[in-house]
């Protein structure tokens, strides 16, 4: 008997503590600075989402690029860091205010090393965009921010939810946070080891016929091997 009580006991103590670390979960109410915020994100999002649906269809036609093309192309990567820092704004936002502290600075540190290695190849960070095997990674990283910022606004904002609904989402977050940071990982990633010159080689293989079976497979590895060891700089 008294085991199942001091049981009962230590879980009235983690609930009471936990709803101590995040008070204003008790008495949720709409928060007009997060909302902005929010709506500010969502518009973004989706300017975003188009802007790299836009880039996709450049390079998946492998033309002659038009200026206006050239142009789009050139603006994206301004669009996109602008669009990670509203939603960086909107995550450091929720965790001082409503406690989500869950893998916050290791996002923050994420996001300095891409825009880091960004500013050290930014050619490649578009270059990126236009490949057609490694550009979903920005669509990944816009739809896993989009989830984020959705399970923030149902745990900030909706009031109709029961507090064990929310309690469930604010641990939620943790795992969608964690995934967040292995897409920015990638990403920095990519930044550091696409080239355009990649980007026109797929362009180019895929205009001109092939060799079927291994004897392609082989033609195809050399090929980029070369393209490669061409952006490979010795170190001193």
């Amino acid at each position: 008997m008294d085991i199942k009580m001091n049981g009962k006991i230590k879980h009235i103590i983690l609930v009471l503590s936990f709803l101590w670390m995040m008070p204003s979960l008790s008495h949720a109410q709409i928060d007009p600075t997060l909302t902005a915020m929010i709506l500010e994100y969502t518009h973004k999002a989706k300017s975003q989402y188009n802007s790299q649906l836009e880039v996709m269809a450049v390079e998946t036609e492998g033309h002659v690029w038009l200026k206006q093309e050239v142009e789009a192309t050139k603006n994206y990567q301004e669009q996109f860091d602008r669009y990670i820092s509203t939603f960086r704004g909107i995550i450091s936002y929720a965790a001082q205010v409503y406690g989500f502290y869950y893998e916050i600075n290791h996002l923050a540190e994420n996001m300095g090393r891409l825009s880091h290695q960004i500013g050290d190849t930014p050619v490649n960070a578009i270059a990126v965009a236009l490949h057609n095997h490694r550009n979903d990674i920005y669509v990944d990283i816009i739809n896993q921010s989009i989830g984020i910022v959705n399970t923030i606004r149902q745990v900030c904002i909706d009031t109709k939810m029961t507090e064990k609904q929310r309690i469930e989402l604010v641990f939620s977050i943790r795992p969608q946070l964690q995934q967040m940071n292995r897409k920015l990982a990638m990403l920095t990633k990519l930044v550091r080891c696409t080239t355009m010159a990649q980007v026109w080689y797929g362009i180019e293989q895929r205009s001109l016929p092939h060799r079927e079976g291994k004897a392609g497979i082989v033609e195809e590895c050399l090929g980029m091997w070369r393209v490669n060891g061409r952006s490979v700089k010795p170190r001193r």
